[in-house]
């Protein structure tokens, strides 16, 4: 896939260069550093717009933050009678995560686990897997493989990885959340991510189950944009 991308790239400048003078090349970075492929992609673009500011932006550069676009999307509602609890950790990412879920499952008193309902992504692949992990622990669990109706504002723990999107989403949304990075992405940008976000205060909870039902409180600040499309648009189009 991002061979494709660096060849539609490359593509794009000749064209540009030979034929569309007019035409510019613009993209969008996610993550706190540049992948392999926008590193190269950086030098033929007109514009890079980034998720995350800097105080050294270079020319080229503009900060619009992330987007996501499900602001609008009617969520599923909870059953607000549990501590609903989500994991959700893409492709197969989800296996560490649900380990680290059931092993910390053990330490919780087994009479406060009736009140739990837990919402767990797994791919299909892994389900089999996953699932006997938590075999001997009683929970009401809700097996998902993608959902993209999902209502993050009123989880009362979300476990996650710390993607750029993900965390952006989550936290506009809701600040009870522990991130735990994916030691083998790219470049450890998932560690990078998540380390801006601790060095600039922004909300990021220690691990912690809660005992009793917590009301959420909607959670937002500079960073997080969920309009950064609107405002690549306007750049794009003044």
């Amino acid at each position: 896939m991002a061979g494709l991308y660096q060849f539609r790239i490359i593509f794009a400048k000749i064209t540009n260069i030979l034929f569309l003078k007019d035409h510019k090349i613009n993209f969008h970075e996610q993550n706190y550093i540049y992948g392999l492929a926008n590193k190269f992609n950086y030098f033929i673009a007109h514009r890079v717009f980034t998720s995350f500011p800097n105080n050294y932006l270079k020319s080229k550069e503009i900060f619009v933050g992330n987007f996501f676009t499900n602001l609008e999307k009617k969520y599923e509602k909870l059953d607000n009678k549990f501590i609903n609890i989500l994991l959700i950790g893409g492709s197969a990412g989800s296996l560490e995560l649900n380990k680290f879920l059931s092993n910390q499952l053990l330490k919780i008193d087994r009479t406060l686990i009736k009140n739990f309902k837990f919402y767990i992504q797994v791919p299909k692949k892994f389900l089999e897997e996953i699932s006997r992990e938590y075999e001997n622990l009683k929970l009401d669990i809700e097996f998902f493989t993608f959902n993209e109706n999902l209502n993050f504002k009123d989880f009362d723990l979300i476990i996650s990885r710390s993607g750029s999107g993900s965390l952006h989403e989550i936290l506009y949304f809701n600040n009870k959340v522990y991130f735990i990075p994916h030691l083998h992405s790219r470049d450890g940008h998932q560690s990078l991510n998540l380390r801006y976000f601790k060095e600039n205060s922004y909300s990021l909870k220690d691990f912690e189950i809660p005992i009793s039902k917590k009301i959420s409180k909607e959670y937002l600040n500079s960073l997080i944009n969920p309009f950064s499309m609107q405002k690549i648009l306007c750049y794009l189009t003044r």
